[in-house]
């Protein structure tokens, strides 16, 4: 009886399948984790609609994992405000804008598939990046000023303000 229980283990763990590494934690900041797929998905939006917000686009650009590290430490900050909530027609807006940068509501579709997101999934991720340049557009002065100082004290500017928020946030990267 022993014996064939022990087989039937050995058969059954002979034929079970692999595991599959679908997805993984990359960092953590404060309470939000982003994933690997998080870092995927915000360099392919970062290419389709650059934030218009200089400092954000420039990180989205050179690292989305960077972006998504100040889209948390922002969003943590600006989710507390209602005045830093998008209206739904901005959403809207932004949603068909990045639509309209495929060829086809089916390329579209198959963008959604790829990243495993379903429409709302689409939607909370807008709002989200919405949210965070409304907080920086309302909140830090970086648009007066960088007329007359230039681009390199606008960014300088971002940085420092940003470097503060740091300081405060536990951020946690995952091996």
């Amino acid at each position: 009886m022993v014996t064939s229980l022990l087989l039937l283990l050995r058969l059954a763990a002979a034929q079970a399948p692999e595991p599959v590494l679908i997805d993984r934690v990359v960092v953590i900041v404060s309470d939000r984790i982003i994933t690997a797929s998080d870092i995927r998905l915000e360099a392919e939006l970062a290419r389709r609609i650059p934030s218009p917000i200089r400092a954000l686009r420039r990180s989205q650009l050179r690292d989305p994992t960077e972006a998504l590290i100040e889209q948390a430490i922002i969003r943590s900050q600006s989710a507390q405000v209602s005045i830093n909530q998008p209206t739904a027609a901005e959403v809207q807006e932004r949603l068909l804008a990045l639509r309209a940068t495929f060829p086809s509501p089916d390329e579209y579709d198959r963008f959604r598939r790829r990243h495993g997101l379903s429409e709302a999934a689409v939607v909370d991720r807008l709002t989200t990046r919405l949210s965070v340049e409304r907080y920086i557009h309302r909140n830090i002065d970086l648009t007066s000023q960088s007329a007359r100082e230039g681009v390199d004290a606008y960014f300088e500017r971002y940085d420092d303000w940003l470097e503060l928020q740091k300081v405060t946030t536990a951020i946690r990267f995952v091996e």
